[in-house]
């Protein structure tokens, strides 16, 4: 698992501007059909080789499109998942020095 956020933000914004037309079937090169599901749950797992991975297999369409019922696009969701990442990093940090004070 890579967890790279800048990676994945890089990789994302690189491709937004490829977004157009309707979806269509993508496959990779082991004949896996990847989708926007797939690429959603990569950035919720912060998984920047799952992420590149399925944008190199042609996928980057979608970028610009809304993925859920809220109009979020895949970017929003990146935004979303990083800062609650960046949040529960510093909610452990906090813990973990306050517990080392006893």
């Amino acid at each position: 698992l890579s967890c790279n956020p800048k990676r994945i933000e890089t990789r994302l914004l690189s491709n937004r501007h490829l977004a157009m037309g309707n979806a269509c079937l993508h496959f990779d090169e082991d004949e896996e059909e990847v989708t926007q599901e797939k690429l959603v749950e990569a950035v919720e797992n912060m998984d920047a080789d799952e992420v590149e991975r399925i944008l190199e297999s042609g996928l980057s369409e979608i970028i610009n499109q809304s993925i859920n019922e809220r109009g979020q696009t895949i970017l929003d969701k990146f935004a979303i998942e990083h800062a609650a990442m960046l949040k529960e990093a510093l909610h452990h940090k906090d813990s973990a020095g306050h517990s080392t004070r006893h």
